[in-house]
């Protein structure tokens, strides 16, 4: 009977403290405006050499019937 009246009040508890949840996130005044976009690399010869022969293979590929 005891444990009955320590769920009831729990629950009774849970209930009046209004136990929901936010749909949203908490706005904060933080927030900025602009996207930066990040910096980018330039590749090495080596990189660029073998992006050549990956898309000359890729295009022999396409091209050939």
């Amino acid at each position: 009977m005891k444990t009955k009246l320590i769920y009831i009040f729990i629950i009774f508890a849970l209930l009046a403290t209004g136990c929901g949840y936010e749909k949203l996130p908490p706005k904060t005044d933080s927030t900025s405006q602009q996207y930066v976009l990040p910096k980018g690399e330039i590749p090495s010869e080596t990189d660029r050499e073998a992006l050549a022969e990956i898309r000359a293979e890729y295009e022999n590929y396409i091209n050939t019937d």
